[in-house]
């Protein structure tokens, strides 16, 4: 997170009709009066996208903030491919290591993939998570670490013969 900037750049493009780059740089003013030695934080983000076929797509990117002697750096990839007309393939691979200050260093991951199947007679998800308890960012949002869940969700699409009711949904998560 960027709190309290006082110098920073942006820059966002297109490399190549499919490919396209985007980037911050921002120095930021700790609040805690240097805590580790520092009076200023610098974070980077760099975020890379491949457009394919489609709304299919592969990514990269990487996210840093340097605090003295203290960091976090988060990389990885991540895309969507569709698969067929009603079935799309999501997934990310981060990897992340972090050394608070006066700490030793750690390393983690969190990895998804799903499976998202939508047409007019069903909709399926099937998702499979796992962060590990070493995983952190520090430029961006995380609920909790070390948890693995895999989830469902399906939902077929019924269409009766009858007037009063015209469509039928029934869910079941699991």
């Amino acid at each position: 997170t960027i709190g309290n900037p006082i110098a920073g750049a942006r820059l966002t493009g297109k490399l190549a009709p499919a490919d396209s780059v985007a980037a911050i740089y921002a120095v930021d003013e700790l609040s805690d009066d240097g805590a580790g030695g520092s009076e200023y934080a610098q974070v980077s983000i760099v975020r890379y996208k491949r457009g394919l076929k489609g709304d299919s797509y592969l990514g990269g990117f990487y996210t840093g903030r340097e605090e003295g002697d203290a960091f976090n750096r988060v990389f990885g990839g991540d895309g969507a491919l569709r698969l067929t007309r009603a079935g799309t393939l999501g997934f990310y691979a981060f990897g992340s290591s972090t050394r608070p200050h006066g700490e030793d260093a750690a390393d983690g991951h969190s990895v998804l993939a799903n499976y998202t199947h939508d047409n007019r007679n069903l909709f399926l998800y099937l998702q499979a998570l796992d962060i590990s308890q070493g995983f952190d960012t520090w430029t961006g949002y995380l609920t909790r670490a070390g948890v693995f869940q895999t989830s469902a969700m399906v939902q077929p699409r019924l269409y009766p013969k009858s007037t009063v009711l015209r469509r039928i949904e029934p869910v079941f998560i699991a």
